[in-house]
């Protein structure tokens, strides 16, 4: 009863049957078709020059969480990027740091008690 396209809410649903079916809905393409068939733009996404990262890591080493306001607009200030991104730059590198290497430490730590046992 639902036809072809999966429910992607009423939104869209006036633009829906005019577009072909895309294979997946989540391409950068898909997005920009639906973007333009509503008349919206999309975002581009901006990218920090070499001197706000390298800033931003140097703080990171520092203290990887910059929980209180000022920090976040001192920091703020020195980059000149926004406060909100600054807060979100730092979650983003938390998580990066947490999941980086992910599976390098578990074959370490298995010979390391491989050779513990054999002794």
């Amino acid at each position: 009863a639902g036809g072809a396209w999966p429910s992607i809410g009423p939104r869209f649903a006036n633009i829906a049957p005019s577009m072909p079916l895309p294979t997946t809905l989540s391409t950068a393409s898909t997005c920009n078709q639906l973007f333009d068939a509503i008349g919206k733009k999309r975002r581009s996404r901006k990218l920090y020059t070499q001197a706000q990262t390298d800033e931003l890591e140097r703080q990171y080493r520092l203290n990887p969480y910059v929980s209180q306001k000022e920090d976040r607009l001192r920091i703020s200030k020195i980059t000149g990027i926004a406060e909100g991104k600054v807060k979100i730059w730092f979650q983003n590198r938390r998580y990066k740091g947490k999941h980086q290497g992910f599976g390098e430490s578990s074959g370490s730590e298995k010979s390391e008690k491989e050779e513990a046992d054999v002794k």
